[in-house]
């Protein structure tokens, strides 16, 4: 027979029992995109981050001519001309300020050449610049994803500009996923990257 085992009305597993465990956190990811051609998968990059994290997204003027809008995923978009809604609003804080406070890490697939030069030289004239100047690399991880032509992969310039971006703290993904055929990674190879290497609460 079972034991009745009781202290002060109240049985043995009710003493012991634990509290349910609340689930992890769900990562808080700002996903960038710049205007290039290998834009056209940035659907399928949000849909891969989805599955594990809760996403924001800023899209540049540029890009606007490589996705289709709106974004068909229930995600919050900015774009340059929101940088000035909480301004207007008379907020404590702009735009580009509450995203870096949200956002446990940033990714920018596709990093355009352009966008690329940008970061490196320190400009803030868009959203998404304004962002990065603002990011805390040494707090939060951030990752691009340059895309190029090649004739500008090789160039010097683009070289001096990733080590610049390497003396930011900043992650190129494209220089630690090693792609046989020179090819970007996949949706789901950039996603799975940036999971296993968030070192942020």
């Amino acid at each position: 027979m079972a034991s009745s085992y009781t202290v002060r009305g109240k049985t043995y597993a009710d003493v012991v029992a634990l509290p349910p465990v609340a689930p992890p956190k769900k990562k808080q990811i700002l996903l960038a995109i710049c205007g290039c051609q290998s834009a056209a998968n940035f659907g399928q990059l949000i849909q891969a981050f989805l599955t594990w994290a809760k996403v924001k997204v800023i899209v540049t003027k540029s890009a606007k001519k490589f996705v289709r809008l709106p974004i068909q995923y229930e995600v919050d978009v900015y774009m340059d001309d929101d940088q000035w809604i909480l301004w207007e609003k008379k907020e404590d804080l702009c735009l580009h300020a509450a995203l870096c406070i949200w956002a446990d890490a940033m990714v920018i697939a596709p990093l355009s050449v352009h966008a690329l030069a940008k970061i490196a030289e320190g400009f803030c004239d868009t959203l998404l610049t304004s962002v990065v100047r603002a990011w805390d690399c040494v707090r939060k991880p951030l990752f691009v994803v340059p895309s190029m032509d090649p004739l500008w992969k090789e160039n010097y310039t683009t070289l001096r500009n990733y080590i610049f971006l390497h003396e930011l703290g900043i992650l190129i993904i494209t220089l630690l996923i090693q792609k046989q055929d020179g090819k970007l990674p996949e949706p789901d190879e950039i996603s799975k990257f940036v999971r296993d290497n968030i070192w942020c609460i």
